[in-house]
């Protein structure tokens, strides 16, 4: 159930902006200090930097309780730099759709708009493969509205209009604020509109969610929803931001469970080494140089025709040795992990899976 709550905890929540550079905007300014500026309308959104008391800021529109504003100029914004030919201060972008990120590396957050073919930027510096540069005019920031004074009447997102009653004819909105109309998004690859592609991306994201934790690949979500978040209508930029928002989530659990499975496979590496190293009890009958001839944890066989011993010895998933002891009752050791510090090897014929100790002397070492 909680995957699928991802996904619908995912929609209705801010997004990227695609908008042509004449878009009218409503002058702001701001009314407490530190005031985070993010790269999309959500509190999961990459930290930009700070606004103060006093600054002023450019509105377009309102998204639920965040404002969407002209990126402040302060702001370093990133694009990959084998897209951008470099003329003195100035760059001209080479390739088409290139994204600008808020930070040098791709994985640095979500988009924050495109630049297309022949767009001019003002370079500021280079960082590795990356160049920092003024945000461009397509580029849009969030700020939460609580903090802002609009000096004037922002529009909201553009909501899908009713359905009009048979026979009459639905009446024509009136902006809040004059807008010169948006330019008109380039053509997609993709050959649906934004409503269809966000709902394709939707089913994407609940199938790979519906496969083990270490089998998700969201490559192909991602290629569905990433022109949602930057062409797409305002609310399905903001639902396509918020699911690839929680794409990078995912994909953050993903690898911390890859690390707990790397901590495993080292600790039973490191136990290993523990057993070569030498230590104050060596030599005699059956034994090998080190302290313990074998460590693991004993784990009852059950009983079987054929069986090798009484007891294994296992670690992580491998069983390691069988067991038997005249010396010890091992049933009373079951679920403990176990030094064996002398005992008699007995090589057992190929195919048994492991060989045998008969056990003379142990140590509990854990449970």
């Amino acid at each position: 159930m909680w995957r699928i709550g991802i996904v619908t905890a995912a929609l209705g929540f801010g997004g990227l902006s695609w908008a042509a550079e004449e878009e009218a905007t409503v002058p702001g300014r701001v009314e407490a200090s530190d005031v985070y500026v993010r790269s999309g309308a959500s509190m999961s959104h990459e930290r930009l930097g700070k606004l103060q008391k006093g600054d002023a800021v450019r509105i377009y529109r309102r998204l639920g309780d965040w404002l969407e504003i002209a990126v402040p100029d302060r702001f370093d914004l990133f694009i990959s730099a084998k897209y951008v030919d470099v003329q003195g201060e100035m760059g001209i972008v080479t390739g088409d759709r290139v994204n600008v990120r808020p930070g040098a590396d791709a994985k640095a957050g979500l988009p924050m708009g495109q630049c297309r073919k022949g767009d001019r930027l003002a370079i500021r510096r280079k960082v590795g493969e990356w160049y920092a540069v003024a945000p461009p005019s397509r580029t849009r920031a969030y700020v939460f509205a609580k903090f802002v004074t609009a000096e004037g009447t922002v529009p909201a997102a553009a909501a899908k209009p009713a359905p009009s009653a048979p026979g009459t004819t639905p009446a024509r909105p009136v902006p809040a604020v004059a807008e010169r109309p948006e330019a008109r998004p380039e053509p997609s690859r993709f050959r649906k509109t934004p409503d269809a592609r966000l709902r394709e991306g939707t089913a994407a994201l609940i199938e790979e969610l519906k496969k083990p934790l270490a089998q998700w690949q969201f490559a192909r979500v991602r290629e569905i929803l990433t022109p949602v978040a930057t062409d797409g209508a305002p609310q399905d930029r903001a639902d396509a931001q918020r699911l690839l928002a929680e794409v990078e989530s995912l994909e953050k659990l993903r690898a911390g469970e890859q690390a707990i499975r790397d901590i495993e496979t080292r600790r039973q590496a490191l136990e290993e080494e523990l057993v070569r190293l030498p230590g104050p009890e060596t030599g005699g009958s059956g034994e090998r140089p080190g302290r313990y001839l074998a460590v693991g944890w004993v784990v009852d066989q059950g009983v079987f025709l054929g069986r090798h011993g009484t007891h294994k010895l296992v670690q992580g998933n491998q069983t390691r040795y069988y067991l038997l002891s005249n010396t010890y009752d091992l049933d009373g050791y079951i679920n403990r992990r176990i030094g064996i510090v002398k005992g008699r090897v007995e090589r057992l014929p190929e195919g048994s899976g492991a060989d045998l100790i008969a056990v003379e002397e142990l140590e509990v070492l854990g449970k």
